[in-house]
């Protein structure tokens, strides 16, 4: 199933053979981990934290397919769009967040599925992904998990998992896996 603009997603991470956890927001602190969600959500207890809306930087419209190399941001249905702040977050390059203003470059993503960004293909559900930060000319890392986050999702029922940052490289510190990531 091809992934398209303006559609509800969950982004899963490939940590410790796909059991990193759901990337999600917590509009209250602004902080973006992963989280232990299962795979079936109940909105009603988990709330919507690990839903996000991928929104194109460059005008396109919602329904066309998303594609790699695609500029586009990440809004949380919660609330905020996925950003890079400072630098060192976990001994890697920048830390992330929530901003709850539309971001400019910190704020833009691009989904990849090789290091050399060449291809241009339609993003599919489940195809292994790196998205990588448009900060500093595409130079603000690759989205990754490193170390462990303690406490609750925003509800207060999913267990916080993994910490979120950029990397400066493609695969991850802890393991390669740690910057890979999927769309359920």
């Amino acid at each position: 199933m091809v992934t398209t603009y303006g559609e509800n997603i969950r982004l899963k991470n490939g940590w410790n053979d796909w059991r990193g956890g759901y990337l999600d927001s917590n509009p209250e602190s602004q902080a973006v981990t992963t989280a232990d969600y299962p795979g079936h959500l109940d909105h009603q207890r988990d709330g919507f934290g690990s839903v996000w809306v991928i929104e194109s930087a460059t005008g396109k419209e919602f329904g066309e397919p998303v594609l790699t190399n695609d500029v586009f941001t990440l809004r949380s249905v919660g609330v905020g769009f996925l950003d890079t702040g400072r630098a060192g977050c976990n001994d890697n390059l920048y830390c992330s967040g929530l901003n709850l203003k539309r971001p400019g470059v910190t704020g833009q993503w691009r989904f990849q599925l090789s290091p050399d960004s060449s291809e241009t293909v339609e993003i599919a559900r489940r195809m292994v992904l790196h998205l990588q930060n448009a900060r500093d000319d595409w130079k603000g890392g690759y989205l990754d998990t490193r170390g462990a986050a303690t406490g609750m999702n925003f509800t207060g029922k999913v267990p916080l998992l993994l910490c979120v940052s950029t990397r400066d490289g493609w695969d991850g510190v802890d393991s390669p896996q740690t910057t890979e990531w999927w769309i359920d």
